[in-house]
């Protein structure tokens, strides 16, 4: 309801809305006195009401800056997502302190070899060669005794 209208409405109108006797508002008035302020309390006042002002104008700087950076903040899907890749952010990182702290420990049913250390030399092809000669030459050793014992034979 606007304040314009109760203004042209009468006593008796308003006191029986507010659900008032007709006469209580007539004993009502006559016996509160009305004191007005004094030119103290009435800087005090202007001085209060001034530093409201001041507080409202600051709070209205604050609301616009945020309303400027609205865009930019993320949205509630977005912090979402955010705290879910968090929470898969730390499992992995105390995955990897679980394994640090593994790393530490000796486990029994393993062991190492005390030459395990020891750095091998690189991989070459020409390695491979080497055993197929091997095999090559124990193969002709042993046509060579072959035939030698059947020579052998034929000169006995």
């Amino acid at each position: 309801m606007s304040s314009q209208s109760d203004n042209r409405l009468s006593p008796e109108e308003l006191k029986r809305r507010n659900g008032l006797p007709p006469d209580t508002l007539e004993t009502q008035t006559e016996t509160v006195p009305v004191a007005h302020p004094t030119a103290e309390e009435w800087q005090e006042l202007r001085g209060m009401l001034w530093s409201v002002g001041e507080l409202l104008g600051t709070q209205a700087v604050l609301l616009e800056e945020l309303a400027q950076r609205l865009p930019t903040l993320p949205y509630s899907e977005q912090t979402r997502d955010m705290a879910r890749e968090l929470t898969a952010i730390r499992a992995l990182l105390e995955q990897e302190a679980r394994k640090q702290e593994q790393a530490g420990r000796k486990n029994g049913r393993r062991f190492s070899l005390p030459w395990s250390g020891i750095p091998l030399a690189p991989f070459e092809s020409g390695w491979l060669l080497l055993p197929l000669g091997l095999a090559l030459l124990l193969g002709l050793l042993l046509m060579w005794v072959r035939l030698w014992s059947g020579l052998s034979v034929l000169f006995t």
